[in-house]
Protein backbone atom coordinates (compact mmCIF):
# COMPACT_ATOMS: atom_id res chain seq x y z
CA UNK A 1 0.00 0.00 0.00
CA UNK A 2 1.20 3.60 -1.06
CA UNK A 3 1.88 5.36 2.16
CA UNK A 4 2.15 2.68 4.74
CA UNK A 5 5.50 3.02 6.55
CA UNK A 6 6.04 2.94 10.10
CA UNK A 7 9.59 2.12 12.45
CA UNK A 8 9.44 -0.31 15.92
CA UNK A 9 11.61 -0.76 18.02
CA UNK A 10 10.69 -4.66 17.95
CA UNK A 11 8.83 -6.57 14.82
CA UNK A 12 5.94 -6.86 17.38
CA UNK A 13 5.58 -3.13 17.59
CA UNK A 14 6.65 -2.60 13.85
CA UNK A 15 3.49 -4.91 13.02
CA UNK A 16 1.21 -3.22 15.52
CA UNK A 17 2.57 0.15 14.40
CA UNK A 18 1.84 -0.93 10.61
CA UNK A 19 -1.43 -2.25 11.10
CA UNK A 20 -2.56 0.80 12.63
CA UNK A 21 -1.57 2.97 9.35
CA UNK A 22 -2.59 0.57 7.02
CA UNK A 23 -5.99 0.84 9.10
CA UNK A 24 -5.95 4.52 8.58
CA UNK A 25 -5.33 4.37 5.36
CA UNK A 26 -8.22 2.28 4.07
CA UNK A 27 -10.50 4.57 6.20
CA UNK A 28 -9.59 7.49 3.69
CA UNK A 29 -10.68 5.20 0.59
CA UNK A 30 -9.85 2.17 -1.69
CA UNK A 31 -6.46 1.99 -2.23
CA UNK A 32 -4.45 0.47 -5.05
CA UNK A 33 -2.61 -2.17 -3.71
CA UNK A 34 1.54 -2.64 -4.76
CA UNK A 35 4.35 -4.63 -3.36
CA UNK A 36 7.78 -3.12 -3.03
CA UNK A 37 10.55 -4.07 -0.34
CA UNK A 38 12.49 -0.95 0.82
CA UNK A 39 14.86 -2.59 3.72
CA UNK A 40 15.28 -3.36 6.71
CA UNK A 41 17.54 -1.91 9.01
Amino acid sequence: MRGAHSLGETLEELNRNLKEVVELLLEDGEQEMETEFVGKI
